[in-house]
């Protein structure tokens, strides 16, 4: 399935016990948690290089005209969350575990736009972490580093910083250390899109590669029903000013 999983959380969770009841393997393409530099990441919290993580801030902001090639997202009444904020969201869930509540302000900066270009959410975790996740398409910014998702990290023994210039930082019990962690650049692929289109072929690779080894994927239909959750529970949150907790599944 491509990302949003579905139009809605009910349809999302048809889909997968439809395809549990029927024993049908079941992936969503969810590419962002396969990019290089945000893999990386992964690694390092795996690793307990910072120990265990209790703060995150998890930013895409830019105003690059995602409406020349996609016009009918203008016309999306739930637009912001559920074309980027998926992607945001499913980085939390990775990196900080699964979600008790969501807060979220949402705003619609484009004129132009019917629905939310703009979110900004808090999303409490059951580890106890707390993580910022915020994504818009009204940000002017120079330069804008589009397509690029910037990374802050705090955890017990330390923190890890990535840069917009793929320039990650790693400090942890008292010492510091730097390294690129930019994708490469495949001889198919461009410049600044490099990055999104490694994780592409990488996302092509893991989802056969798990029905190979009977196994489910990492981005699972169970597992993106939990991030479609938490963008549902943001929407519910937006509107009534309060937090809300993630259905299940």
């Amino acid at each position: 399935m491509q990302k949003p999983f579905a139009p809605t959380l009910a349809d999302c969770r048809e889909i997968v016990l439809a395809a549990r009841n029927s024993d049908v393997f079941l992936a969503v393409h969810e590419n962002f948690r396969f990019q290089t530099p945000l893999r990386r990441i992964a690694e390092l919290l795996q690793q307990g290089v910072i120990g265990e993580p209790s703060w995150c801030r998890i930013s895409f902001r830019t105003d690059y005209d995602i409406y020349a090639g996609q016009p009918y997202l203008l016309k999306e009444k739930r637009f912001v969350i559920s074309d980027l904020g998926v992607h945001v969201c499913d980085l939390a869930r990775a990196y900080l575990g699964e979600v008790d509540r969501v807060a979220a302000e949402t705003q619609c900066r484009n004129p132009e736009a019917t629905g939310e270009d703009t979110a900004t959410m808090m999303l409490k975790h059951r580890s106890g972490a707390v993580s910022i996740v915020e994504c818009t398409y009204g940000a002017h910014r120079v330069p804008d580093i589009f397509p690029q998702t910037l990374i802050e990290l705090e955890g017990s023994k330390g923190s890890i910083v990535l840069h917009p210039d793929y320039r990650l930082e790693v400090a942890a019990n008292g010492e510091h250390r730097t390294e690129r962690a930019e994708a490469d650049l495949l001889p198919w692929a461009a410049r600044p899109w490099h990055v999104v289109q490694e994780s592409v072929l990488a996302t092509c690779a893991h989802i056969p590669g798990a029905v190979r080894r009977g196994g489910p994927a990492d981005t699972s239909g169970e597992d993106n029903f939990k991030t479609f959750a938490i963008c549902e529970a943001a929407y519910e949150a937006a509107a009534t000013g309060r937090a809300v907790q993630p259905q299940v599944l």
